[in-house]
C-alpha cells in the first residue's frame, strides 16, 4: 500500500509540474530561450528547427526565405508529424529523438498541424 501512496504521489507530482510549464507561457519562453533557433547543417547551410515537445511546436512560428528547410526535431516519448493544413507537405509520423526536414520552395504562409494531436499548431512563414 505504501509504493502505491509513493507512485500515486510521483504522478500528481509530474502531472502538477508539465501542468504549471503548459499553462505559464512566459515559464514557456524562459526555457525555450535555452534552445537555439537555427542550427547548421553539415553542408553549411542554415536550417531552421523546431522542437517537438510537451505536445507542442517551438517556436510555433518560423519565418524562412524560399529554399530554406525547416526541421523538426521530436523530443516527446510519442510520435508527432508536421503536416500541412492544406495537405501540400506532411514530414510523416516523426519518433522520439528523430527529426525531418521540409525544405520551401515559394513564398507564402503555411499552417501545420500534427496529425495524431490537431490541436497542436504551427506555421511556416516563407519570404523572399
Amino acid at each position: 500500500m505504501k509504493n502505491l501512496f509513493i507512485v500515486i504521489l510521483i504522478v500528481a507530482v509530474v502531472g502538477a509540474a508539465g501542468y504549471f510549464v503548459y499553462q505559464n507561457p512566459s515559464f514557456q519562453s524562459q526555457i525555450l530561450n535555452l534552445v537555439p533557433k537555427t542550427i547548421t547543417q553539415t553542408n553549411g547551410e542554415p536550417t531552421d528547427i523546431v522542437i517537438v515537445r510537451g505536445y507542442a511546436y517551438t517556436p510555433q512560428t518560423v519565418t524562412i526565405k524560399v529554399g530554406d528547410s525547416v526541421t523538426w526535431a521530436n523530443q516527446d516519448a510519442i510520435d508527432h508529424t508536421a503536416t500541412a493544413d492544406d495537405g501540400s507537405w506532411d514530414t510523416g509520423l516523426i519518433s522520439n529523438g528523430k527529426s525531418k526536414s521540409i525544405t520551401f520552395d515559394k513564398v507564402g504562409e503555411f499552417d501545420y498541424h500534427c496529425t495524431p494531436h490537431p490541436y497542436m499548431k504551427g506555421e511556416i512563414v516563407v519570404i523572399e
